[in-house]
């Protein structure tokens, strides 16, 4: 996304800092897991692995609405 598409808070973070914006699974626009053990600490480990694989050692998080 580009930064002159982001909003609100999204878009003062990104003045100053790299913004990850990541899509939930049953959020969104992403899948919709019908098994309970696809949320809780599967969420979490959904954030690990996106860091990861991008190389991000350490992060501030942000949530909403979640």
């Amino acid at each position: 996304m580009a930064h002159s598409e982001l909003s609100g808070t999204t878009k003062l973070l990104a003045k100053d800092h790299q913004v990850i914006c990541l899509d939930m699974p049953g959020h969104g626009q992403s899948d919709k897991p019908t098994k309970d053990e696809a949320y809780g600490v599967e969420l979490v480990a959904h954030v690990e692995r996106l860091m990861d694989h991008l190389h991000i050692k350490q992060a501030h998080l942000v949530g909403y609405s979640m």
